[in-house]
């Protein structure tokens, strides 16, 4: 039987407080082991040192996922879903790290495609397109998407999760349950199969569209100089070294007045959040009705959530960590904890009668919680969209470029071939 050393335990250990909290110390994993904090400095220098040997172990276990599979797309995704399920310290990690580190995304790809021959040839392969720009942003697609789908959630939701994955091949059907755990199998299937047989709009259509979906200055709402203070934060220091005494600073009052209203950072980022997308719910809701398919309402949805960020650049620092909250804690229902001051900005979408969805999901008894579930996955995109735009110095019309690749790329699935329609 292999033992397992000193070294190889304060990894595993470091992998599983990932699961629960992101901004776990040396004191609480020393606590974890068992050890003093002493022991963990014989192997590791410092946190950094520490969380450089974690992510060199998510290169190596993804590429061993990657080229252990068969050589075609599906495969590829079921495979590395089937990885993150198993290992979720892995995927804590991976969305701690989307979250939280700017061009992230990039420095990844770079190392698998170092170690990984499959992964090189796509690289150079999307290098070589004339539509290298659609390419990336389907790849980007993919890579978010199968994130959200790695999630291992509690068997009492979830029971039949992984042994559904090898289904999930095939075309989609009537997999997308009322719980997440069905809606994470439906999207592997979404992403190769993409909305088909829903009609892809045309170019000029989509140009109506975006039209109709520019948000103005005057649509942003009142400044509410709590939540300026949050994103100013945010914006210069970065989510994890954002604390409630550096948002007061910004204020210039007292941190305790802070706590009278919130208990803690992550309280007072979502409710931030939750006001955002309130808004921005609000103006979806006023142009949706002029969708005149499916399709053209999701465009709606992407078009006007990535305009009101592009407008509000200072949010998209928290908008990106809520990619990363609202996976590593999707289940949860803040009506079940009544010390919550905040409700989950994604917990429960508005829906009103002019969504389509129908058209995609039939009739059927769950079609709100679907529904739901695609607003879900869709205002992800829209945020990954304008942030793998701005990363790459794209100005506004390149962004709202990058957002219809985005649609485009969610409506073909695999056979999307980059074009600009």
């Amino acid at each position: 039987m292999k033992t397992t050393s000193r070294k190889e335990q304060i990894l595993q250990a470091a992998f599983e407080l990932s699961r629960c909290n992101y901004s776990w110390s040396l004191s609480g994993l020393a606590a974890h082991i068992g050890v003093s904090k002493t022991a963990l400095y014989r192997h590791f220098k410092n946190k950094d040192e520490l969380l450089a040997a974690m992510d060199a172990i998510i290169v190596e276990r993804l590429v061993s996922s990657i080229e252990e599979a068969e050589p075609e797309p599906k495969a590829v995704r079921i495979s590395v879903t089937r990885l993150l399920r198993s290992e979720n310290g892995i995927l804590f990690r991976l969305l701690q790290n989307f979250g939280m580190r700017p061009g992230y995304e990039h420095l990844l790809f770079e190392q698998l495609a170092a170690q990984s021959p499959r992964v090189r040839a796509l690289r150079d392969s999307i290098t070589a397109s004339p539509n290298s720009k659609g390419l990336s942003v389907a790849l980007v697609k993919n890579c978010v998407s199968i994130l959200l789908a790695g999630v291992q959630l509690p068997a009492s939701s979830c029971g039949r999760q992984t042994d559904s994955l090898a289904a999930a091949g095939a075309d989609s059907g009537d997999t997308f349950r009322t719980n997440l755990a069905g809606y994470q199998d439906e999207l592997i299937s979404i992403l190769g199969s993409g909305l088909f047989p829903l009609p892809v709009p045309s170019s000029a259509r989509l140009d109506e569209l975006e039209a109709l979906c520019t948000v103005r200055t005057t649509e942003l709402g009142p400044s509410n100089r709590l939540f300026d203070a949050i994103a100013s934060t945010v914006h210069e220091f970065g989510m994890e070294n954002t604390t409630i005494g550096r948002i007061a600073d910004k204020m210039g009052r007292a941190k305790s007045s802070l706590y009278f209203y919130f208990p803690n950072k992550d309280e007072m980022l979502l409710e931030l959040v939750k006001t955002e997308i309130d808004r921005i719910t609000s103006l979806c809701s006023e142009r949706i009705c002029r969708g005149n398919t499916l399709p053209e309402q999701l465009f709606i949805l992407l078009s006007v959530q990535s305009g009101y960020l592009l407008l509000k650049s200072d949010i998209l620092a928290v908008f990106n960590w809520i990619r990363y909250e609202l996976v590593r804690d999707p289940s949860r229902d803040p009506s079940r904890d009544p010390s919550r001051t905040a409700v989950h900005p994604f917990e429960k979408p508005k829906l009103n009668g002019h969504w389509r969805f129908a058209e995609w999901f039939g009739t059927v008894p769950d079609l709100e919680a679907r529904s739901k579930a695609m607003i879900k996955w869709c205002s992800i995109l829209a945020t990954t969209g304008v942030l793998h735009s701005l990363a790459n110095g794209a100005d506004s019309a390149e962004t709202k470029r990058t957002i219809r690749r985005m649609f485009l790329s969610m409506l073909c699935g695999d056979r999307y071939t980059g074009e600009l329609a």
